[in-house]
């Protein structure tokens, strides 16, 4: 889980450490994408290749939220969270974060990704202090924050009604 989201933060990092070429490319390559803020915004879970599991949401505004650890069952044993600031694109998400271990021990990272809306998270992280790691997630299929909230057709009883300050007063 820790390698997951020091992936995830290191692909972020990297997106944000992307310059523009000058010059004339001739086609031999290109200028990074434009940034498309909350392109990757999503809840996502996976694994490492560290053997950490991962569940991660990251935000409209590309703020990074992770927790990750080993499985037991059907439960995660928390091993620590992480929590950074990234930049998407139409297909990538970098940014910087860091990690809180479960020992209080904290670490600064990056994280670079690509993604597909709907489909896959992947990429990799590097941490002050600790081997890189990748990761592959996916958005969590119980997830509905990517759902647009359905609407009521017709108002609650007491809602949207004016009330009058010189309502009748009980004898």
């Amino acid at each position: 889980m820790k390698a997951l989201i020091a992936v995830s933060l290191l692909l972020a990092l990297l997106l944000t450490a992307c310059g523009g070429g000058g010059g004339n490319n001739n086609g031999s390559g290109s200028n990074p994408p434009p940034s498309t803020t909350g392109a990757a915004q999503g809840v996502y879970s996976g694994t490492s290749n560290t053997g950490y599991t991962f569940e991660a949401i990251i935000l409209p505004n590309d703020k990074l939220y992770a927790i990750y650890g080993t499985m037991s069952g059907s439960s995660l044993l928390i091993y620590g969270m992480i929590a950074g600031q990234g930049a998407s694109s139409a297909t990538a998400y970098t940014g910087s974060y860091t990690d809180y271990y479960y020992t209080g021990a904290t670490y600064s990272g990056s994280i670079n990704a690509t993604f597909a809306a709907g489909s896959s998270f992947n990429g990799s992280f590097t941490e002050v202090g600790n081997l890189p790691a990748t990761f592959t997630g996916t958005p969590t299929p119980s997830s509905t924050f990517n759902t647009t909230p359905r609407q009521h057709s017709r108002p609650s009883p007491g809602r949207g009604q004016v009330s009058s300050s010189t309502a009748p007063r009980r004898p």
